[in-house]
């Protein structure tokens, strides 16, 4: 009789010091209560990835998030989670890959290519590191302007692209501007006065902006 040992690489991104961290996770190992990976960089405190089952056997992922302050849940089929050569799991904010599991070499490759699209994401945005973006919401504020920059990018490039709705004629979504409060960032047209409130209250929220498809102002 052949036993068939189910196992899998995953891996994620630390992001506190952006490394790749993987581990074999195996169908036994993972009967238990929970599986936790760890950064061994020894400042990731409680930062960690668990993955557990689900009352009906699905697993249950916790994934750390570079740009986001809290973790993404997700639930897979055990089949998925074991049977897949690469599956990759995205921060549903940024759209950026965030963690992979299946054969190792895939898990590899695909840590790789993320690393690439998030140093290009980066520059575009000008973040000069990505432990800055998990930084106090006090300090990123007074951070060297980035918040300001990623906002300030993200309404041009809306507004080249004819994406801003306010009260005035087409040519209003020009006077568009912005404030930054303690109530978040506060988006605003000088032509009609119509505005709106982002609950943007620090760089990573921010960088979840990237995502906006269209911003409209009342």
């Amino acid at each position: 009789m052949v036993l068939d040992l189910k196992q899998t690489t995953i891996a994620y991104f630390c992001p506190k010091c952006t490394h790749s961290v993987q581990s074999m996770v195996g169908v036994f190992s993972l009967s238990g209560d929970m599986i936790r990976l760890r950064c061994s960089c020894g400042e990731a405190g409680e930062v960690v990835l668990t993955v557990s089952y689900t009352s009906d056997r699905k697993v249950r992922l916790s994934v750390p998030c570079l740009f986001c302050p809290t973790p993404h849940n997700f639930v897979i089929s055990s089949e998925v989670f074991f049977g897949q050569e690469l599956f990759v799991l995205s921060c549903p904010y940024t759209g950026l890959d965030i963690a992979f599991t299946g054969e190792s070499n895939h898990v590899r490759a695909a840590c790789d290519i993320a690393v690439s699209s998030i140093v290009a994401l980066m520059d575009e945005v000008g973040l000069s590191n990505l432990p800055s973006v998990h930084k106090d919401d006090a300090d990123s504020f007074e951070d060297d302007g980035q918040i300001s920059e990623i906002i300030r990018f993200m309404l041009a490039e809306l507004r080249e692209d004819g994406k801003i709705q306010c009260n005035c004629d087409e040519n209003g979504a020009f006077a568009v501007d912005f404030k930054i409060g303690s109530s978040g960032v506060q988006v605003f047209c000088r032509g009609c006065d119509a505005q709106t409130l982002l609950p943007l209250y620090g760089v990573s929220d921010a960088t979840a902006f990237i995502s906006t498809d269209e911003l409209k102002l009342v």
